[in-house]
């Protein structure tokens, strides 16, 4: 950290120690008034997004029915899953057949062919019922105790070091307009965002899960 006067007024600047150290880095100074204002700004967009989201994913609990639904879903996976089963023994017994001349070269083709469309189906319709399946066990990802924690920074206007450390994992500078804020949690609050917003996108298409 570094100061300079200007005008009788001092300013500080922080100094990338790396630099100092090893002179592995630029020579990079940022004002701490700016770095503060950008982490704060950071964090109350941060932490209004997960309040949406988490106020949309509310909306999915909310839907009747929504356990069963999960069930639903997977008793149709299991369904699929027999159907495979039961078009791959199909398969294996055509070619007995063929070698028993019960039926043609040109039949076992066909049928195979046929066959084999099945289960491809079958297993698009597996994948899609996995993705459908992922966005109603996102829907309760906001119940976990790290979101109530970041919630209540919402009204947030300033930040001290406390604050800063509860919701912050880093903060990497690489020069003074380039600034990388790492949130604790970051991966789940990405997930948990991006579930609200595919909600939100269902809803305006008119076909909520």
């Amino acid at each position: 950290k570094r100061s300079t006067t200007k005008k009788g007024k001092k300013y500080y600047y922080y100094h990338c120690t790396t630099y100092k150290n090893t002179g592995d880095c630029s020579a990079h100074l940022i004002s701490v008034d700016k770095l503060y204002d950008v982490v704060l700004a950071q964090v109350q967009f941060q932490i209004k997004k997960l309040i949406q989201a988490d106020n949309l994913l509310k909306e999915v609990d909310a839907l009747p029915n929504g356990n069963f639904k999960l069930q639903a879903l997977q008793e149709q996976s299991v369904s699929l899953e027999k159907e495979i089963a039961r078009y791959t023994e199909l398969k294996v017994k055509l070619y007995t057949d063929m070698s028993d001349k019960l039926i043609s070269k040109d039949e076992h083709e066909e049928l195979n062919k046929r066959f084999s469309q099945k289960i491809e189906a079958a297993r698009r319709a597996q994948a899609e019922i996995e993705q459908q399946k992922g966005k109603l066990n996102l829907s309760y990802i906001h119940k976990q105790g790290w979101v109530e924690e970041f919630k209540q920074y919402g009204n947030i206007e300033t930040l001290d070091r406390k604050t800063a450390i509860a919701l912050i994992e880093k903060i990497i500078v690489y020069d003074k307009d380039t600034i990388e804020i790492c949130f604790r949690y970051r991966d789940e609050m990405e997930l948990l965002i991006s579930a609200a917003e595919e909600y939100a996108k269902q809803m305006v298409g008119g076909y909520a899960v």
